[in-house]
């Protein structure tokens, strides 16, 4: 999606859009507002300009949410929060996409002409709907549909079903298609993809169908596309028409189709007739009939699983005036999948948030699964209590809830959790195994400052190519407070870089990396460099190169979109620094923590970077598994198996002759011998790795 929103943004430059004040629509509609938005506007602007939607669709799966001002809307991309596309089909909205628009009564424009050119001659259209899966865009001008490659920028075909004429100098003209030579004769079958259990689709959610077209003819079929209708559900249009620009004689392609059906109060059959329009009006005669049984959506319950306190004493107690860190967890233990979760953290009296976290963002959570919310809080001198609610939001406010978290001022906080509901009485619900604070998350010893250390902290759990990196992210934020102790860089982010998700972009490395970047630029011969990276790692299969992959990588792609370690490892053993030290938890087996394969047809590829990690005297590599082994994640403890050990060993369990050191040597043979221990206990194998040419190199100096 924010490749979308980067193109269009691109298309914008190139064609030198500017926001224009009091512009009348394309259509002739009501003058613009002075204030407008366009594609790549973040969704406060549209929410300031057009005001609070009448209905929000979350479409998840599809990476995208619609928002509703009449029979226009606005779709904005989840990554991001920017504009994507819209529909205007009245001229209400204030989107402005070029200024000095034209008339749009032309008919079709050349194949191959530019999007600038059909911009310049027929202004902002109606419609614009990116297809990500077809890579393409759809402009829509009245009944006119012109579809744009969205790489090239250029026109691969038009739809013009009135055969309106007239001249158009911005544009160069597609004369009128010449008769056909042969028929083309179309078939088309459709399947289901999205299924629920015993073959009933859950109502009010997407609907994935693909609907396979044949041309059985002699001639070439050209200008398809999809027509759907559908009785016995509210169905919504297609935001996308599949289309296709032409389908030879033999020739079978795929149209995927997705629909979103409204809740239905009981079992029902939704009744969808599926035509193939064709341009030369060879039309799929007669439309497919196809039968889909629907269900009403199964509820979602949202309930407070547990909450746990992290205080600076350590007991476990919230004391009057005390900063603590509170972490709640929030579980679907019904049986429907709860969809766009919102969370508003709302104190009592007496209570204080210490940061401002606004509304986070639990997205989609599915039956038996968890999100944990964090903030951090304080009391004042009159508090009496320590009264603090969650107020749960879902798409569909029939699941709304509010979670009251069972906290008292001086009393150990229980991992327990009271639901609130109207008209209910106060229940307890059940609380997860799972630990919402480890052993190691708490308790950091604190050694003194030393103002020549750096420190690299990177957490890589969401992808958007990509399965989640299990635990990734609370690795990384439990690390950062050992760099801030242990390693003694203190909070000053000018000797500490933290950065988590899609923060850790490919470009981000390179500015973080790079010979001139952000390192590089702090590093002299007093230096001593800490990085720490929890993320995927995967393997390129033909030149067997390993690759850290960063959020917006695609593990299919890793020689185009990842990092490669022997270029990580050769410009950090190029820093003029006095000892660097290099913590990787994250595999090269293809796999993610849980064992899921990353590309789903690739094949396991062992790798060793011994010898660049070996180059340079002053550097150690200590990395969560050895060649094609998985670094699992640990649910128990809520992180990384690597990570938790090798916490536990920096805080003093790896210091084996108990001289307050913990050397290279130290910490890399305990790391191993708990993690291989663990694993095998798990059914797994995983043996962490040490390379360095220094075993005796100092790491940390326990206080």
């Amino acid at each position: 999606m924010r490749r979308a929103a980067a193109a269009a943004l691109m298309w914008l430059g190139a064609l030198g859009v500017t926001p224009v004040r009091g512009q009348e629509s394309s259509s002739g509609a009501r003058p613009r507002p002075a204030a407008s938005w366009t594609l790549g506007s973040p969704a406060d602007l549209v929410r300031r300009i057009e005001g609070d939607a009448a209905r929000v669709d979350a479409l998840v799966s599809l990476g995208y949410q619609t928002w509703h001002y009449g029979a226009g809307w606005v779709r904005l991309a989840y990554a991001g929060d920017t504009v994507i596309g819209w529909s205007n089909p009245e001229g209400r909205l204030a989107v402005v996409f070029r200024g000095g628009a034209d008339s749009i009564h032309v008919t079709a424009v050349a194949r191959d002409a530019t999007l600038a050119s059909v911009l310049r001659a027929r202004g902002t259209p109606e419609e614009y709907l990116p297809d990500r899966l077809r890579g393409t865009v759809l402009l829509r001008y009245g009944r006119i549909r012109i579809t744009v490659d969205a790489m090239t920028q250029r026109v691969l075909a038009t739809v013009d079903p009135g055969g309106v004429g007239g001249g158009d100098p911005g544009v160069p003209s597609r004369a009128a298609p010449a008769a056909p030579r042969w028929p083309a004769t179309l078939h088309a079958r459709v399947a289901l993809v999205s299924t629920g259990d015993q073959g009933r689709v859950e109502a009010d959610d997407v609907l994935a169908l693909d609907v396979t077209v044949t041309n059985t003819g002699p001639g070439v079929a050209r200008a398809l596309h999809l027509e759907v209708h559908g009785t016995g559900a509210a169905m919504q249009p297609p935001a996308v028409v599949p289309s296709l620009d032409s389908l030879a004689a033999g020739a079978s392609q795929v149209m995927p189709l997705v629909l979103r059906v409204a809740d239905v109060p009981r079992d029902t059959v939704l009744s969808l007739e599926i035509g193939v329009r064709e341009g030369q009006r060879f039309d799929l005669d007669p439309p497919m009939r196809v039968q889909i049984p629907l269900r009403p959506a199964r509820a979602p319950r949202l309930v407070l699983a547990a909450v746990a306190v992290d205080d600076p004493s350590g007991d476990h107690r919230i004391g009057p005036r005390e900063v603590v860190d509170l972490v709640a967890r929030v579980q679907n233990t019904g049986e429907g999948t709860a969809r766009d979760v919102r969370v508003r953290i709302v104190p009592g009296a007496g209570v204080h948030l210490a940061t401002d976290p606004g509304e986070q963002t639990l997205g989609r959570v599915p039956p038996g699964a968890s999100h944990e919310v964090r903030f951090s809080a304080f009391s004042d001198s009159r508090a009496r209590g320590f009264p603090v609610t969650l107020e749960v939001r879902e798409a569909r406010a029939r699941f709304d809830t509010s979670l009251a978290l069972p906290l008292t001022l001086n009393r150990p906080v229980a991992s327990a959790a009271r639901l609130l509901r109207p008209g209910e009485e106060p229940s307890v619900s059940a609380a997860s195994t799972a630990p919402l604070i480890s052993p190691v998350d708490t308790g950091v010893p604190r050694a003194p400052l030393r103002p020549g250390t750096l420190a690299v902290v990177l957490g890589v759990e969401r992808y958007s190519r990509a399965p989640d990196a299990l635990f990734a992210e609370r690795d990384a934020r439990a690390f950062r407070q050992y760099a801030q102790n242990l390693f003694g860089t203190g909070d000053d982010a000018s000797r500490l870089f933290y950065a988590t998700n899609e923060e850790v972009s490919r470009s981000a490395l390179h500015k973080l990396f790079d010979p001139e970047g952000w390192l590089a630029r702090r590093t002299d011969a007093s230096t001593d460099v800490v990085v720490f990276i929890a993320a995927h790692g995967t393997v390129d299969g033909k030149t067997r190169m390993a690759y850290l992959l960063p959020s917006d990588a695609d593990p299919a792609y890793p020689a185009q979109t990842g990092m490669p370690i022997d270029s990580l490892l050769d410009r950090l053993g190029a820093l003029p620094a006095r000892s660097i030290t290099v913590l990787l938890d994250a595999c090269f087996s293809g796999t993610t923590r849980d064992g899921t394969a990353l590309v789903p047809w690739a094949r396991d590829v062992g790798v060793s970077i011994e010898h660049p990690a070996l180059k340079y005297p002053h550097l150690v590599l200590l990395t969560a598994s050895g060649s094609g082994e998985v670094a699992m994640g640990w649910s128990d403890q809520r992180h990384g198996l690597f990570t938790y050990w090798l916490l536990t060993g920096l805080r003093g369990g790896a210091d084996a002759d108990r001289d307050g050191v913990v050397d290279a040597g130290e910490l890399g043979a305990f790391v191993a011998r708990h993690v291989a221990e663990t694993a095998q206990q798990l059914g797994r194998e995983q043996t962490p790795r040490l390379f360095t040419r220094d075993r005796r190199a100092p790491l940390v100096h326990l206080p």
